[in-house]
C-alpha cells in the first residue's frame, strides 16, 4: 500500500527551462525530468495520474488564456 503524496516543495519551470520524459512502460510510469541534469527536478506519474494532471493542466490552461483574454480586452478598453 503506498502513502498519499507527502512532498513540501515549490517550482517555477520557465519558457527555457529544460524538459525531458523517460518512459517506463513495465512499470506503467513516466518520469519527467525538469531542469538540467546535474540539479534536476524529477517527478513521475502512473498511467492514471498523468491523464488526471493533464485534464488539471488542460483546464488551468483555459482558465489562464481567459484570464489573458480579459485583460487584454479590459487593457484594450482603457486605452480606447
Amino acid at each position: 500500500m503506498t502513502a498519499p503524496l507527502k512532498v513540501i516543495t515549490w517550482v517555477a519551470i520557465r519558457d527555457t527551462c529544460e524538459m525531458t520524459a523517460t518512459l517506463h512502460p513495465t512499470d506503467d510510469q513516466i518520469d519527467f525530468i525538469i531542469g538540467p541534469t546535474t540539479d534536476a527536478f524529477e517527478f513521475g506519474f502512473d498511467r492514471p495520474s498523468l491523464r488526471r494532471f493533464i485534464d488539471l493542466a488542460q483546464t488551468s490552461l483555459a482558465r489562464l488564456d481567459a484570464g489573458q483574454a480579459i485583460s487584454s480586452a479590459q487593457s484594450s478598453a482603457a486605452q480606447g
